[in-house]
């Protein structure tokens, strides 16, 4: 509490014996005691006791459950973060495995492109040769239609005997 400034009537009196003002009290004697004492006293209020009652006692064993409980929670969810980062880890490690690997067909497919076009030209040119070499074969085949197929025959002799039958002239006797 700030102190209020003296007024000019509230001048010291000279200190007398029979004063009751703190300020005259003579304290020349160790025996002498003051009527009031120096610093003010805290109020006699007594201090706050924590009285423990069946209400506090059960909000007590309450809030301990919440307690345990939400600390059963952090230490599940710590749990299950461990384990999902071992997980990400390992998918880490999977997906580093699938990039290396994914460059690496990417540089075969490079190197196989770059021999398609030959490999298409090899091809054609094998058709070509094929179809040559057919053709040459069947210049000599003749189909003849109408005429069964023999066991062991001589088609020399049937392809002559049909010639003869139908151009005399240059059959050959």
């Amino acid at each position: 509490m700030p102190r209020e400034k003296p007024d000019a009537s509230d001048k010291l009196a000279p200190v007398s014996k029979g004063s009751d003002h703190e300020y005259s009290m003579d304290v020349s004697t160790p025996s002498a005691k003051r009527k009031s004492p120096i610093t003010p006293t805290k109020p006699s209020v007594p201090p706050n006791k924590v009285i423990v009652s069946n209400k506090n006692d059960a909000e007590l064993s309450t809030l301990t459950a919440a307690i345990e409980k939400l600390t059963a929670r952090f230490d599940e969810f710590e749990g299950r973060l461990r384990d999902n980062s071992v997980i990400l880890a390992n998918l880490t490690k999977i997906t580093e495995v699938n990039a290396a690997e994914i460059k690496d067909c990417k540089t075969k497919l490079r190197d196989l492109e770059k021999e398609v076009p030959a490999l298409v030209k090899e091809n054609a040119d094998l058709k070509e040769r094929v179809l040559e070499i057919e053709r040459y074969k069947r210049r000599w085949n003749l189909k003849m239609q109408g005429l069964k197929e023999k066991h062991e025959e001589n088609t020399r002799k049937e392809v002559l005997d049909i010639l003869a039958k139908i151009a005399p002239q240059h059959a050959q006797s």
